[in-house]
């Protein structure tokens, strides 16, 4: 998707990011598809987009031959999918090959049913799905390609309701925290600026001043929905005549509210075990929100709008906690801004959901005497998004189990996290180098003091800032050299751990200490009791926090994050 029309790019990437966990005939199909994916920006003959992607594969390969295979039964099966489906059971099923999800058999899936979807996505959906094996990743396959070649008209041609019931949310499990609760918006916007980098373009600005919600892609609710919808309510991006695109929210009761989620969904305890969700909540106390809002045209009798965040609480219920209100009259087409910081939330439990709540009189008469229509409470969500850093306390909480979503809120990629006891942070890791890290890279300038920090076992451990991902961040860590104890500054990059500030410092296990690091601009600030470390670089510019521990155990007390209030620059 980032290389359209250019095939050959695509196979090329496909290659590279195949060969990093797999080989043999899995890099080819991925070859092959990519370079499907590429062309079909430009084709919707299913068959020419085969022939592209053979162009990139070894002739010989078994990837080739199964596809000639599926073309030939198809074309002698003459519409009868079920029985190119029992063709390939016979000859490439699963129990033609070692390990419990190979490569060959789903991908004959895949092809069979592009070729018999006749350009109907939700005929493809329907082939790829009933099919069985391995039906997320065909059917994610299947149907990106699909979407590629027939565009937006794919979805909104079918009978089905593609899009509405997910509402363009996207959850990617992932150690870069903030970029796993998504949108299809912002994950569009980030594969367009990614082809133009590597097209030699310059990228696209953001719209709407940057904000998170822009409402700017047809169609594109970017994951807001009504809470407690009725048939007779609705949320839709739509575009006004005058003022251009925005999200339409028709409320028919006297409060409704809009939201999208900004931390794991409480739907996450149904999901299977199998599937964990890594992420990290998108808003904090002490960031600032704002919001720009506007009367529908039609809007009938004044309604006042508040800003509305959702927090979890230890019983992984959702509290509600508003905003002050602003009006909006009738006829007026002015936008109007609500800002407003978020506040404390009691225990640190993490925020869920973000949106507006819309007031209106409890009365089904209209100010003329009129009953009420759809659109006498219409109103505009033009823009909704936050800046700022963080300013909040994190303690483990106190309250009875289970307060599943405060122990979510971190990505943890250690061998043990302890959820219960008086430590904020109780974290082993059996080998090798361990982290848990909480926040987003839209932290920039902020600091960190972690009180009672003690090392409990091993040889190092330490505190981590402007985090992305398990390999790169910046870190104050007690370690040794030579054999003596040392605090340090270092850089991780990648595999290499950079030392770029040292002193010695006369650590010892199960010491409790009062621990704090500093990121503003280019300058890492950290000290210990009477030491203070700092160093310059510039490389990573946003990110959260995080706990290192490597072949050992450490824990921590209570967590301060607040912006920083440093001069240097």
């Amino acid at each position: 998707m980032v290389s359209p029309g250019r095939p050959a790019l695509a196979a090329q990437l496909a290659e590279a990011a195949g060969k990093v966990s797999h080989d043999g005939e899995s890099v080819h199909a991925a070859v092959l598809w990519a370079a499907m994916e590429a062309e079909a920006f430009v084709s919707t003959d299913v068959n020419h987009l085969l022939d592209t992607g053979l162009q990139y594969i070894p002739v010989d390969s078994l990837t080739a031959r199964v596809i000639a295979d599926v073309r030939s039964w198809v074309e002698k099966d003459k519409g009868d999918w079920l029985k190119t489906r029992q063709r390939i059971e016979d000859t490439y099923g699963y129990d033609k090959f070692l390990g419990n999800c190979h490569v060959v058999p789903n991908h004959c899936i895949m092809v069979m049913s592009l070729l018999y979807s006749g350009n109907d996505f939700s005929r493809a959906m329907e082939i790829v799905n009933t099919s069985g094996w391995d039906t997320d990743c065909n059917s994610g396959n299947v149907g990106c390609l699909m979407a590629i070649m027939l565009g937006l008209n794919g979805f909104e041609a079918s009978t089905h309701d593609w899009r509405g019931p997910i509402a363009d949310r996207a959850l990617i499990s992932s150690a870069d925290n903030g970029y796993s609760i998504n949108n299809a918006s912002r994950i569009a916007a980030d594969i367009t600026n990614m082809g133009r980098r590597l097209a030699g373009k310059a990228t696209l600005p953001p719209p709407k001043g940057g904000a998170q919600y822009h409402f700017t892609l047809p169609g594109s609710t970017q994951g807001f929905r009504r809470r407690g919808a009725t048939a007779d309510s609705s949320v839709s991006q739509s575009v006004h005549p005058t003022h251009g695109p925005g999200l339409h929210v028709i409320a028919t009761t006297s409060e409704t509210e809009v939201t999208t989620i900004v931390s794991a969904p409480k739907e996450y305890l149904s999901m299977p075990s199998t599937y964990p969700l890594c992420s990290s909540p998108l808003i904090y106390p002490g960031q600032q929100i704002s919001a720009t809002v506007r009367s529908g045209d039609e809007l009938t009798h004044p309604v006042e709008v508040r800003l509305s965040i959702r927090a979890f609480d230890s019983a992984d219920q959702l509290m509600r906690v508003t905003s002050e209100a602003i009006l909006l009259s009738p006829k007026d087409n002015q936008l109007h801004e609500i800002q407003w910081t978020v506040p404390q939330i009691p225990g640190g439990y993490p925020i869920a959901e973000v949106g507006i709540v819309v007031l209106g009189e409890d009365s089904s008469k209209d100010a003329n005497g009129g009953e009420f229509s759809d659109s006498s409470r219409s109103v505009w969500l033009n823009s909704l998004g936050w800046t700022g850093q963080p300013d909040l306390t994190l303690e483990r909480p106190n309250a009875p189990r289970p307060h599943t979503f405060w122990d979510l809120a971190w990505v943890r990629s250690v061998s043990n996290w302890q959820a219960f006891g008086k430590s904020t942070i109780y974290i082993a890791q059996d080998t090798g180098e361990g982290l848990v890290t909480y926040g987003t890279r839209e932290w920039t300038d902020y600091s960190i003091t972690v009180n009672d920090f003690a090392v409990m076992l091993g040889s190092q451990a330490g505190v981590a800032i402007r985090v992305q991902g398990l390999r790169r961040y910046y870190a104050l860590v007690f370690t040794r050299f030579e054999g003596q104890p040392h605090v340090a500054l270092i850089k991780a990059l990648d595999e290499d751990r950079l030392v770029i500030s040292k002193a010695k410092f006369d650590w010892a296990l199960d010491v409790p200490l009062k621990v704090c690091l500093e990121a503003r601009g280019s300058s890492i600030v950290g000290s210990v009791d009477s030491v203070t470390l700092t160093a310059t670089d510039n490389q990573y510019e946003g990110g959260g926090l995080g706990f290192i521990i490597d072949t050992g155990a450490l824990s921590t007390g209570s967590i301060v994050i607040q912006p920083s209030q440093s001069t240097v620059v």
